[in-house]
């Protein structure tokens, strides 16, 4: 074991280092803790050159741990100065301010330009303009312009920051923007002027738009051409809803995002080429350049984006590796891409792709040469198909921690998916780049587009098949982040027994396994004595009422909004309910529910002890009898506000529900001065009931 961890030393660096600006990111101290942060920083410099130079075998343990203590310092230190740098301007204003940037990425949906990430270059604040480095996110408006990446634009808006997410279990978008490097939030924005710039990356993209020209000219078109120009351009942008289902849920959405796999046929198709020639004429350094060259040519035809660069990364290190010794570690190698990643934005350890490309090749590099020998194959074909099985399942069973956490479900199939889809993205991508060559230098298909078509509607079609077998996937899977933490030490403990034959770690793997369950258990035994009253920033605004594992969603409207009713679902699910009752007012629900009781034709309602009023009207207040036997006021719109109502008199607690519009800034200012709960604004609200 201490010989194999020799081996890896940008491993043990690696991990302190992410430990230290996944620190960063959630314990953010003041500028007294950064102090303190930084003088430990250098105190165990200081010590590690010490522990070091004086190179006794005795004090070799202390040197180890205070190496890992300046890396988990400097990752730490590292991450707050990036943040300060890239977030804490400080320009929040109502006005609207100037500003001149420089196009990032251009975000399209259903082909439509959606949103625009721009890197400001200048912003006129505080009566001058300034220099900044500053990463927004504009709305693209109704009279869409005509843009490019790397444009210039010159601008008014108002800096705003992305809106934390008001309901639990839903999208972070504000996380997710702060992951992509992006600031601030640009509105109510205003293009004055925009310049166009020929650049590298302009000329790019209108190479990229020439190629996808060529494919609809061809007949490619609909399905088959969104897949296409996912597998080759990395634009998802055309891929409906209905696909990225079939995809995610018949294991093969890896395929979509240019990354690893694409990057690992273009390697192979070039190295079987080249391995054609001598090595005379082609020695090993020209190899070297050649394929190096090839990798960050088919990320540039992609658009380099995040996911193909972390691959080009990646394959760049180990074969620059491989070239200068060829006994090198790859995991020093794939540590080695990381690091350099995470150099150029700390903040790409929080992207889910950056999580899933690292744990699949981890995966794959550390179980396949397990795996592979435990069954022989005599023909050439079946050892390829038993090959690619053992290289999938590497890589899912890597990956499970995350895909279980994120994505909620499993594919149950994804071994046969994988093992008929990756052939066929493999021949995809060949003659895609057989039809790219001969459409730009000869502007002549040479008829690829024939076996290019048939293998796309091959591949769609196999998806769909796997797609629609029953029981194709395993859905509602919630996890804790503790829990995938543990599934991810089984995994590891698993893999120490497979490379060091240590009965321990099948112990530990068993006492985890435990763990888990019991730690289930003892939240499904908390659940059913659980009582609640929730309320969520949906609308139209639902009471939700939770008892004994059982939830009850009333609302007053004929139906419920899709995206309210998932979220709903998703949250209440994620806790363990296992019975969720939809009631809508309009269509005669029962005055007595599983849950709770509705005790007249107003909205009111009891649930064990307690009361909760849904006003819409200002008549309850006139009844002072009632009122003052409400525990929970509901508020809606309807509700006229006069300077009568003192909600400090009453003993409910007043809530403003989500038909508020939390633009309205007299209900704002009546919520502040009041104490009322404002659920457009604060977000979901919960009481737990004896």
């Amino acid at each position: 074991m201490r010989v194999y961890w020799s081996r890896i030393p940008l491993f043990r660096c690696l991990l302190p280092f992410i430990t230290g600006i996944a620190l960063q990111h959630f314990l953010r101290f003041s500028s007294l803790g950064n102090e303190a942060i930084l003088i430990a920083f250098i105190g165990c410099s200081l010590l590690t050159a010490i522990f070091y130079f004086t190179k006794t075998y005795a004090q070799r343990y202390y040197f180890g741990v205070a190496m890992q203590a300046v890396f988990l310092l400097f990752g730490y230190a590292y991450s707050s100065q990036f943040h300060k740098i890239q977030f804490d301007q400080g320009i929040l204003n109502q006005q609207k301010l100037p500003w001149v940037g420089k196009i990032d990425q251009l975000n399209y949906k259903s082909g439509l330009l959606k949103s625009i990430d721009v890197d400001i270059l200048f912003i006129y604040n505080d009566a001058k303009w300034q220099r900044n480095k500053l990463k927004v996110r504009m709305w693209n408006s109704k009279h869409q312009l005509d843009l490019q990446m790397d444009d210039y634009l010159y601008g008014r808006s108002i800096f705003t920051l992305p809106q934390l997410p008001l309901n639990p279990t839903q999208f972070n978008y504000a996380n997710y923007l702060e992951n992509q490097g992006i600031a601030y939030v640009l509105t109510k924005n205003t293009v004055l002027y925009h310049k166009r710039n020929y650049d590298f990356l302009s000329k790019l993209d209108l190479f990229r738009k020439h190629l996808v020209d060529g494919f609809i000219s061809k007949g490619i078109v609909g399905q088959e051409l969104s897949v296409l120009s996912a597998l080759i351009l990395g634009d998802k942008s055309g891929l409906d809803r209905e696909v990225r289902s079939n995809y995610a849920v018949a294991g093969v959405m890896h395929v979509l995002a240019v990354s690893g796999l694409h990057v690992g046929i273009v390697y192979l198709l070039l190295g079987q080429f080249l391995n054609l020639f001598s090595k005379k004429l082609m020695p090993a350094w020209l190899k070297l350049i050649v394929l190096i060259l090839s990798i960050w040519g088919f990320a540039a035809l992609t658009g380099f984006s995040p996911s193909v660069q972390r691959a080009a990364f990646m394959f760049s290190f180990i074969l620059v590796s491989e070239f200068k010794n060829r006994r090198s570690n790859i995991i020093n190698s794939i540590c080695g891409s990381a690091l350099l990643l995470i150099l150029i934005n700390p903040m790409v350890i929080f992207n889910i792709g950056f999580q899933l490309s690292y744990s699949a090749v981890i995966g794959i590099v550390l179980f396949y040469p397990k795996f592979y020998p435990l069954l022989y194959f005599k023909y050439k074909l079946m050892d390829k198909a038993w090959s690619l099985v053992v290289v999938s399942f590497s890589a899912q069973l890597a990956t499970l921690p995350i895909t279980l956490l994120y994505f909620h479900q499993f594919p149950t199939y994804f071994l046969v998916s994988n093992i008929l889809v990756i052939p066929l993205a493999f021949l995809i991508v060949f003659f895609s780049l057989i039809f790219s060559f001969t459409w730009v230098v000869f502007n002549h298909s040479m008829f690829i587009e024939f076996p290019l078509d048939l293998l796309l509607k091959g591949l769609n079609a196999t998806v769909e098949f796997v797609h629609g077998l029953p029981f194709s996937s395993i859905k509602d899977i919630w996890i804790h982040e503790i829990e995938s933490i543990v599934i991810l030490l089984i995994i590891f403990f698993v893999g120490h027994y497979l490379y060091f034959r240590r009965y321990f770690a099948i112990v530990c793997s068993l006492v985890l396994v435990v763990s888990c369950l019991t730690f289930e258990l003892v939240n499904e035994l908390t659940l059913f004595k659980k009582h609640s009253i929730r309320f969520y920033a949906v609308e139209p605004q639902c009471l939700v009422f939770t008892s004994s594992m059982n939830a009850e969603v009333i609302y007053n409207e004929d139906t419920l909004d899709g995206y309210a009713k998932e979220l709903i679902d998703g949250h209440l699910t994620s806790e363990g309910f296992n019975h969720i009752s939809w009631r809508s007012l309009k269509k005669n629900a029962p005055k007595q529910m599983a849950t709770v009781e509705r005790l007249d034709e107003l909205n009111l309602y009891a649930f064990r002890d307690w009361r909760i009023a849904q006003v819409t009207t200002n008549d309850l207040f006139n009844c002072t009898d009632l009122l003052h036997n409400i525990d929970v006021l509901l508020i809606s719109k309807g509700v006229f506000l006069e300077n009568t109502i003192d909600f400090d008199k009453i003993p409910a607690y007043p809530i403003f529900d989500s038909s508020i519009p939390k633009w309205s800034k007299f209900h704002e200012e009546f919520a502040l001065e009041q104490n009322v709960h404002f659920i457009n604004k604060k977000g979901y609200l919960e009481f737990t009931v004896d």
